[in-house]
């Protein structure tokens, strides 16, 4: 819904295609990715690993890079994640997956403490609430260009 909201409210005679997420984009960005699928490029917008780690050696300079992704017991990795998985590895980074097996069996604190946390009961979620057609009115008067 934001999407579309963010779509009337910034690109109305725009021939942004539908297939490019609209979510998160500024106007110029949307402009720019429609360019570029014009000109026969795929965009990868969706599928990053979840952490790029960085270490510094003593003078500051970069030592060491990694690409994680995290994945839970059920986790899979998506197609998405595939394509530019196999991108970052074409480009020589390889893409780490680790599981919850292997992360704990490496830090057998953390799970401890994941194992004390897991009697607490976690206060019950907030549905969001719909905007009113005032509020929606407020919010976009805020992207109003003077």
């Amino acid at each position: 819904m934001l999407g579309l909201f963010v779509k009337r409210l910034f690109c109305e005679e725009s021939t942004i295609l539908e297939d490019l997420p609209m979510y998160g984009l500024t106007p110029h960005e949307a402009h720019v990715g429609e360019g570029l699928k014009a000109d026969g490029w795929e965009l990868l917008r969706h599928g990053w690993p979840d952490w790029a780690c960085v270490k510094f050696d003593a003078s500051g300079k970069i030592a060491a890079v990694r690409l994680v992704e995290a994945k839970s017991k059920k986790g899979r990795v998506r197609p998405a994640q595939e394509k530019t998985f196999a991108l970052l590895r074409y480009m020589g980074y390889p893409v780490e997956i680790i599981t919850e097996e292997t992360f704990y069996a490496q830090h057998p604190e953390i799970k401890a403490q994941k194992a004390k946390e897991t009697g607490r009961k976690l206060p019950p979620k907030r549905l969001p609430v719909p905007l009113t057609q005032k509020q929606m009115r407020e919010t976009a008067r805020m992207f109003d260009r003077p």
